[in-house]
């Protein structure tokens, strides 16, 4: 019923259960009786208890009735949040042996949200992810892999991160095989482009590297057994559209076995590729860049920009939906480029331009400046910062 790692891995994590391999990972184990319970709830509470397990290890007061797991970690290994005190967890392994199911874990118990999270949503655009060598993507059909990416990773963002606005964009951020190829100056010039069209501090992109397959050979005591493996590569960039830099970029890479064969065509929005365990394994590598990208945008400056400019005053793309109050006040930002280097930008303040929202609806909000010399200097496309944001 459960697929063990190798005995290397397995000694590996033995060991490791006692000894942390790195700062905030602790690991623990975990063994519960079947009988006649049914086996997802002695799961779910075996997870729990080797959870407890690496956070006693650690140092950490966390029982088993503090834990809230989501059904992403029942479905596919991991989950998001268990805990104020627990970043990420992940199962490593588990065994049923004579009605007794064990389960090894590992989990990140760095302070989840280590910054002062802010009351304005933050905006995000999520770019088609293109895959990159279609070769590859052809045993299975996968040609529409990057898409789906793309979506999920949207859909779990909006529905575990409230304070991050989604919207995915019906196109990748460049057509080239490799983002790697794209200039400092295409990227500014593409993420400015982005910030005027939909006034989106961030976009996410990037390419699906390797989906390639491997033969793999698991020795036996009495024959041999063969079966395909398949490779994920993910390499995900983080684009600041405002100041035109990226600000995060990671390669996420997963290995599993692939239960299908050769020639069958996979039907992605079927849950029949997504419950294998192929499918599982993408879906822990996506909550893991997920939690990446919410902690590096959640623990930068909010920005709005300023989308119009008229007598009446200066009006944001943002409103009640995005945490914007009557009375809120803000600071004017304005970017600003060196001639001679138009794709390297700087943020600069603005003295004495504090505004103030004076009218609000459910996506918008009009501001005027509180200083009157201020009124001339605004202009399209400048930045607001909040100052009383948390």
């Amino acid at each position: 019923m459960y697929r063990s790692y190798s005995l290397l891995i397995f000694m590996i994590a033995l060991y490791t259960l006692s000894t942390p391999l790195w700062a905030g990972w602790s690991y623990g184990q975990a063994s519960m009786v079947v009988g006649d319970a049914p086996l997802d709830e002695v799961r779910t509470q075996t997870i729990k208890n080797a959870i407890a397990d690496a956070a006693y290890k650690a140092g950490a007061m966390i029982t088993t009735e503090d834990i809230m797991l989501n059904g992403l970690l029942i479905e596919s290994n991991l989950s998001l949040k268990a805990h104020g005190e627990i970043k990420r967890i992940e199962v490593l392994d588990e065994q049923l042996d004579n009605d007794t199911l064990t389960v090894w874990v590992k989990a990140d118990l760095s302070t989840y949200g280590e910054c002062e999270q802010s009351s304005y949503k933050q905006s995000l655009l999520i770019s088609q992810i293109s895959v990159q060598n279609i070769q590859q993507a052809a045993v299975g059909s996968l040609f529409e892999l990057g898409q789906h990416v793309s979506k999920r990773i949207e859909q779990q963002i909006r529905a575990e991160l409230p304070g991050i606005s989604t919207r995915i964009i019906n196109q990748p951020f460049t057509a080239q095989p490799t983002v790697q190829g794209l200039s400092q100056q295409e990227i500014a010039s593409k993420a400015d482009y982005l910030a005027r069209t939909y006034g989106a501090q961030y976009l996410l992109y990037g390419t699906i590297r390797d989906l390639s397959m491997q033969n793999q050979i698991e020795e036996g005591f009495f024959s041999d057994s063969e079966y395909q493996r398949r490779s994920f590569t993910l390499r995900l960039y983080l684009v600041d559209n405002f100041s035109r830099q990226v600000v995060f970029e990671s390669s996420y890479h997963t290995q599993n076995e692939w239960p299908f064969s050769l020639t069958q065509e996979m039907d992605l929005n079927s849950s029949l590729f997504w419950q294998s365990q192929f499918g599982r394994s993408l879906l822990n590598k996506l909550n893991s860049a997920v939690i990446d990208i919410s902690e590096k945008i959640q623990c930068r400056d909010v920005l709005l920009p300023i989308m119009s400019v008229g007598p009446e005053g200066a009006w944001i793309r943002a409103g009640r939906h995005s945490g914007v109050k009557l009375g809120d006040t803000f600071t004017l930002r304005r970017l600003s480029t060196a001639s001679n280097a138009p794709s390297l930008s700087v943020l600069k303040d603005i003295d004495d331009s504090k505004m103030q929202v004076v009218a609000i609806n459910e996506f918008s909000a009009l501001l005027e400046p509180i200083h009157i010399n201020l009124a001339t200097q605004v202009r399209i496309y400048d930045l607001l910062s909040p100052e009383n944001s948390y």
